[in-house]
């Protein structure tokens, strides 16, 4: 079913027609079109009326290989607006910066000039401008336009955005090519705009109008995965081979030995090997095994990419360190040596994109395949958020491809192998003074575990309440302690105490009580009728919660919520609520089943029904009432 993503995205946009644009000399800001007072007094734009500022005109130019120049006018419409007067940079090596605001006073038109502190670069050397991250555009206020322009020499083969917070007018982009590479030029597949690129004298022209503010939503890994924008993918250095197939490309790869010996087997680890696995005939445990050895020896300097940073497979196994692909390479070797069938598997992070065009950076990261019992197992010995049975989430991302012994290729698809658990135990008590404590055990593995373990290095309540949606100012939470961190096979134990003197309503001769306690989920998080983008939720996961509520003496349980079992459609979640009463004691059940990381827009309707129906149950109370 979630294949159905798959076939909305695998496309690319090419080049149509020709466009008849020129683009103004850099530096001379005063050749776009002459600022008006009717454009100043303008307080909002037609197609767009709900915008707080809007880019009226955007010019790119990029000689690849050589700079870039940026030329922007902006119009403010108010005070919400404003923040979009400070202006990013995304490349490198500024070398120039000019700029003015304008303003309507008292019926004319006011300039104000950048201040030449930022656009002559701060000193002689032009040191400061070089690492200049951002500035601010002087004299702002409602109904502001301003203008800048900038150039830079680093960066030209970065990714040109054609969409942002803001509305835009009007963009025009030209590229050529100053480079030792051939490229293509290729818009994001996620997020098309119509529009006609074409290559005119060694030149290629884009223009487009009207482009739609990108919109943020909840449950998105990264919005920029659906940004509109341009990316210049390598395909080869000029004089050589162009790889303009996944073929050509798989060709041009394992013909370099730097790639091969990468994973080449070796006898260098031969003894260690027969130490770890001494014994051990299964041949599944014999692979974990391994796994945990050279990841427990091995520490990742935190760079990706498909090359070994070493010569070989022998020189990563003396290394303490190595990037990604030395040590899940060194894996490969290692399983070879003794007789599994073991591959590298190219992926490309979801931060990259998707791998739809063979180009010099379309992977960024090598997995480790091996074959288990005909099945293929994917590994990452690299990363710290990866363990035996969990791929990191970044990796995970639509498919990669498998190099094998005889140097061709399969596409695999990449699929999160385990379902991440946590659950939450707790046993509370309500006193005569109707005040509510207890205590609580939560254990996470998986992805919620690597995520605790990233976000809580440091035990702190305020974090803890942040990373588990706890945000009921009325739960007390003392002696949080950490019991026990498996940082391999990613498991967490927490405990913590908790007391509440006002959630816990009387009236009359009767007590209203939160079944789920701070636990329960009240809103709905897809509150939109339509939605753009699919709905990521990371990771499967099922997330469930036992509740054990001792009542005061004297009162006896009323009415209790119904149960509820409910689903989403082709397998995607579940969801169970159940409530019994034993004795004095109420025993709560909740279970929360997502079985998809992402699930497509076509499914948005249904989800959007069932996190309503789950957040209309646990706002039900139980009701005590006097003996």
């Amino acid at each position: 079913m979630i294949n159905q993503l798959s076939n909305h995205i695998l496309f690319t946009a090419r080049v149509l027609i020709i466009l008849g644009f020129s683009f103004q000399t850099y530096g001379q800001i005063d050749l776009f079109e002459e600022v008006t007072e009717e454009m100043l007094s303008l307080t909002k734009d037609e197609l767009f009326p709900d915008a707080v500022a809007i880019i009226l005109e955007r010019n790119v130019e990029v000689e690849v290989g050589g700079y870039v120049i940026v030329k922007e006018r902006v119009k403010i419409f108010n005070k919400e607006g404003y923040d979009y007067a400070t202006v990013d940079f995304p490349h490198q090596n500024i070398e120039k910066i000019s700029g003015q605001t304008y303003n309507l006073v008292d019926g004319k038109i006011a300039i104000t000039q950048l201040s030449k502190r930022i656009s002559l670069a701060g000193n002689d050397k032009g040191e400061k401008i070089k690492k200049l991250e951002s500035f601010t555009m002087p004299q702002i206020r409602e109904g502001s336009i301003f203008e800048y322009v900038y150039k830079a020499t680093r960066g030209t083969f970065n990714d040109i955005p054609l969409q942002f917070s803001i509305p835009v007018k009007k963009i025009n982009i030209s590229i050529r090519n100053a480079s030792r590479y051939h490229y293509d030029i290729l818009q994001n597949p996620r997020a098309l705009l119509d529009l006609t690129i074409t290559k005119s004298n060694e030149t290629t022209y884009l223009s487009k109008t009207n482009i739609a503010p990108l919109k943020n939503e909840k449950y998105v890994f990264d919005i920029n995965q659906y940004r509109s924008k341009l990316e210049i993918s390598t395909t080869g250095a000029v004089n050589k081979k162009k790889y303009n197939t996944f073929d050509k490309y798989v060709e041009s790869l394992v013909s370099r030995t730097s790639f091969i010996n990468g994973y080449k087997p070796v006898k260098t680890y031969k003894d260690d090997v027969a130490q770890v696995i001494k014994g051990v005939t299964d041949k599944k445990k014999q692979v974990e095994l391994l796994y945990n050895f050279i990841k427990s020896h091995k520490k990742w300097n935190g760079y990706y990419g498909i090359w070994p940073d070493n010569e070989s497979s022998r020189f990563a196994y003396k290394n303490p360190e190595g990037d990604g692909a030395d040590i899940n390479m060194l894996l490969i070797s290692v399983l070879k040596s003794i007789g599994f069938t073991a591959a590298p598997v190219l992926v490309s992070s979801k931060r990259n994109g998707l791998p739809i065009t063979p180009s010099s950076d379309v992977f960024n990261y090598v997995l480790a395949g091996v074959y288990l019992d005909g099945n293929l197992k994917l590994l990452d010995a690299a990363s710290n958020k990866a363990n035996y049975n969990m791929l990191p989430k970044p990796m995970v991302n639509w498919r990669g491809i498998l190099i094998k012994d005889d140097k061709s290729y399969e596409w695999v698809d990449l699929k999160f192998q385990s379902v991440s658990k946590s659950s939450t135990l707790v046993t509370a008590q309500i006193d005569e003074d109707l005040v509510l404590t207890g205590n609580v055990k939560y254990r996470l593995n998986g992805h919620y575990a690597s995520d605790s373990q990233e976000t809580l290095k440091d035990v702190s309540t305020e974090k803890f309440l942040k990373f588990t949606n706890i945000d009921d100012g009325n739960y007390e939470i003392e002696n949080l302690t950490r019991k026990s961190v498996d940082t391999i096979a990613h498991q967490s134990v927490w405990d913590y105490e908790f007391t509440n003197e006002f959630d816990i309503e009387e009236v009359g001769d009767k007590i209203y009580l939160s079944p789920l306690l701070m636990y329960g989920k009240q809103t709905n998080p897809f509150k939109n009728e339509e939605r753009l983008y699919p709905i990521d939720f990371g990771y499967p996961k099922v997330s469930s919660h036992m509740i054990n509520i001792s009542i005061p003496d004297g009162y006896k349980v009323q009415t209790i919520p119904e149960m509820m079992r409910i689903a989403m459609p082709e397998n995607i979640g579940s969801y169970l609520y159940s409530i019994n009463v034993v004795d004095n004691v109420i025993q709560v059940v909740s279970r929360f089943t997502i079985k998809e990381s992402v699930v497509p827009i076509d499914f948005y309707g249904e989800l959007r029904k069932f996190f309503s129906l789950r957040a209309e149950k646990e706002k039900e109370t139980i009701v005590l009432i006097k003996k």
